[in-house]
């Protein structure tokens, strides 16, 4: 399999890992089973288009370092797709996956910093199919955009001292944290974040 195949499925698989099974629940929405190609794709060119669309705080170009992918959040610019946003790819190592392919769709929640997320999880051909849905946090700065990885794990510990009838006085469910993990997710390249750490081109309201 080609690498940049290889790095969209690698960013499906880590997403999953991150999600909890509610978070990785299906829900219905209209997106379509296969990607779609745009033509006129490129890092410069979406550059251009987040200037002329005014780009809102999810909007923009984002870099996926552990794969050194960068893709593009825009607003969706299918009709048949009712999707406020489409993410599509740009560039990475490889170019088996033509720039201006749809990698996946995102629509905003009721909580500001959510967002519902559906990514493409595999690869036939030069095309992606089968979305998946997660779940995304964008940061108070609108600069990452991120799939949080569980950090409580539960175990059970058995009071060997006791048996039954008595044995399930003796079982405790008791959280234990997790070796800490870096959050896998987006950072976002441009519009570029200024000195008051919000993006370029947005008014911060005191």
């Amino acid at each position: 399999m080609a690498p940049v195949l290889r790095h969209i499925q690698t960013l499906i698989a880590a997403i999953m890992l991150c999600s909890s099974p509610a978070m990785m629940a299906e829900r219905k929405a209209d997106v379509p089973k296969r990607s779609s190609l745009f033509a006129g794709y490129s890092v410069e060119a979406a550059k251009a288009r987040c200037d002329e669309a005014g780009a809102r705080t999810v909007e923009g170009v984002w870099y996926y370092a552990d794969e050194r992918t960068t893709l593009l959040i825009e607003r969706c610019t299918q009709p048949e797709v009712d999707l406020p946003y489409q993410i599509v790819y740009l560039d990475s190592d490889d170019y088996d996956v033509l720039p201006g392919t749809v990698m996946g769709y995102a629509e905003p929640t009721v909580d500001a910093s959510a967002f519902e997320v559906w990514l493409y999880s595999e690869v036939d051909g030069t095309e992606l199919k089968n979305p998946v849905y997660c779940v995304a946090n964008l940061d108070k700065n609108g600069a990452m955009l991120t799939f949080k990885r569980k950090k409580l794990k539960f175990y059970f510990r058995v009071n060997l001292a006791r048996f039954l009838p008595t044995f399930f006085k003796g079982v405790s469910l008791i959280p234990r944290e997790e070796s800490p993990q870096a959050p896998v997710g987006f950072r976002k390249i441009y519009p570029a974040v200024d000195d008051n750490d919000t993006p370029s081109g947005e008014i911060r309201y005191l």
